[in-house]
């Protein structure tokens, strides 16, 4: 595979991604959740994510050109729309 040569603004969305994803991953533990307090951490869950808005991207078809920097333009629009939590599709290279 080729080195991809990515900008800065690239490599700190991609960098988003995997955090958002990671997010995601600690919110998926199973733990009471409806009995705690709602600013309680409960079986490692932090209290934000328990009631978040995960929206899915595809960045193939999110956008005409397919990319991190066309996506990041709609970040606002997503934010007021009340999502937390962003769960990337897989990101590859479009194969040949």
């Amino acid at each position: 595979m080729k080195n991809m040569h990515l900008t800065p603004a690239t490599r700190l969305l991609a960098a988003a991604a995997l955090a958002a994803t990671l997010s995601l991953a600690s919110c998926n533990r199973t733990a009471n959740v409806a009995q705690a307090p709602p600013s309680a951490e409960v079986g490692g869950l932090p209290a934000w994510c328990r009631d978040a808005t995960i929206y899915e991207v595809n960045l193939r078809q999110f956008t005409p050109e397919g990319t991190l920097q066309a996506f990041a333009q709609h970040l606002p629009r997503l934010q007021e729309l009340g999502v937390k939590i962003l769960w990337f599709m897989p990101i590859h290279p479009i194969g040949k």
